[in-house]
């Protein structure tokens, strides 16, 4: 089978390439026509659809949810070698099409382990409301400022909001719940098989790295920053954002958000508005409220940048970043 003229510019450049098509011939046309087109959301969202057949639900079983996310990543990253090799491709596009790879599959993989874990143990609810309650899982640095390249791996914090237990007939506690879905979600992600993996997972920028649980809840979170976080730690939730995920039918989205609340950090305050004093686009108004003499304000305990001010105002301008043409 010929190999069409469009393929030979990123042909000659990328091995990979030359290895993929050499062990799956039918690959050349389907990606000939498919980098016709940018790599966007919708074109990942379709493709994903595709692998998972028409009968799919939104959540596939974990097996089934593994396959497809690695044949997915396989046409996002060939597409995008081409569109880029060839120049089709800015990087505005490439770095947005792997950072929704790594949404879409993060989102999934979740779905996928959470279903399977409430069949046995049952959902997680918050007591409060009684409604089921999601886990909040965190995108960090690159991910989180959606500036994934396709070497990147994917920095990941896990938490949740409230402690309890589970409602099913073998019930065991959020924070267990929430651990085992943690630990099982990363293998459908991370672990290498006959169609490779989907992305490389870090969980190590969670409190204590891997001395730590692999789940934290918010209170916990934010006692921990409080009393022992480090300035650097602190730092990192500069580009933190919530990844769009849902498990559970009737969780209440906007009591997801409002749970990733304030978190103080005033400890914190005065080298980031020192160390910042020349960059007003700091996503924190406090930390870039100035003072008639032109100086960063300087900070107090009660106006101190919270966790949540940082993150929400970061995830503003990394949706800017994210967005691609449709």
């Amino acid at each position: 089978m010929s190999t069409p003229s469009t393929l030979a510019p990123a042909l000659a450049w990328s091995g990979h390439l030359r290895r993929r098509l050499d062990a799956h011939p039918d690959l050349a046309a389907w990606l000939d026509d498919a980098v016709r087109e940018p790599v966007t959301p919708a074109q990942i969202a379709s493709w994903q659809a595709e692998l998972a057949g028409p009968q799919a639900g939104d959540t596939l079983p974990v097996d089934a949810c593994r396959m497809v996310l690695r044949k997915l990543r396989e046409r996002v990253f060939n597409a995008l070698i081409v569109r880029d090799l060839t120049g089709q491709a800015d990087l505005e596009e490439v770095v947005g099409a792997m950072t929704t790879l790594a949404d879409t599959a993060v989102a999934a993989a979740y779905r996928s382990v959470a279903a399977d874990l409430a069949a046995v143990h049952g959902v997680p609810r918050d007591p409060a409301t009684g409604k089921p309650q999601e886990m909040l899982i965190v995108g960090m640095g690159k991910l989180g400022g959606c500036e994934l390249n396709v070497s990147s791996d994917i920095d990941l914090i896990m938490l949740y909001g409230e402690e309890g237990e589970t409602d099913g007939p073998r019930r065991i506690s959020h924070h267990e719940f929430y651990g085992r879905l943690t630990r099982r979600m990363m293998p459908v992600l991370s672990e290498v098989d006959a169609n490779g993996q989907v992305f490389r997972t870090d969980l190590r920028l969670r409190p204590d790295g891997d001395a730590g649980p692999l789940a934290w809840s918010l209170d916990a979170l934010e006692h921990y920053l409080i009393g022992q976080g480090r300035e650097w730690e602190r730092y990192a939730w500069l580009k933190a954002r919530l990844i769009p995920a849902q498990a559970f039918e009737g969780s209440d989205s906007a009591a997801r958000r409002a749970s990733w609340k304030a978190c103080a950090c005033p400890s914190s305050t005065a080298s980031i508005s020192t160390s910042t004093r020349s960059r007003p686009c700091v996503p924190c108004a406090n930390a870039s409220a100035r003072t008639g003499s032109g100086a960063p304000a300087r900070a107090t305990a009660s106006t101190a940048p919270t966790i949540s001010s940082w993150a929400t105002a970061a995830s503003a301008r990394s949706n800017s970043w994210c967005s691609l043409p449709n």
